[in-house]
């Protein structure tokens, strides 16, 4: 399984790029959110602890996702002089989701 990266710097602050950006960040968040519906569906199919503990970890999972839409509206609607810093904010939620990801298969 490979897991959602945001490794691809982006420099500039110009509206092309920063749509660039977004609609990259989209792609890849669509990714989750597709794996994260696997990942239900799977958890359905279990019982006992192991259906209680795959259902936990989704909704881990979920709650982090939506963190990550709010911090994606906020790149979205960010003011130039903010927007490094707000997709620095991002950058490091979305790495959070992505080590919640990795550390479910570890």
């Amino acid at each position: 399984m490979t897991y959602p990266s945001t490794n691809e710097p982006v420099h500039s602050k110009s509206p092309a790029d920063r749509e660039a950006y977004v609609s990259e960040i989209r792609e890849k968040m669509n990714k989750i959110q597709t794996k994260m519906s696997s990942m239900k569906e799977d958890a359905g199919r279990l019982a006992g602890d192991m259906k209680r503990k795959a259902e936990e970890n989704v909704t881990k999972l979920e709650g982090k996702y939506k963190e990550l839409k709010v911090k994606l509206d906020e790149i979205k609607s960010s003011s130039d002089d903010k927007w490094q810093e707000t997709k620095a904010a991002f950058e490091k939620s979305f790495q959070d989701l992505s080590n919640n990801f990795k550390g479910l298969f570890s």
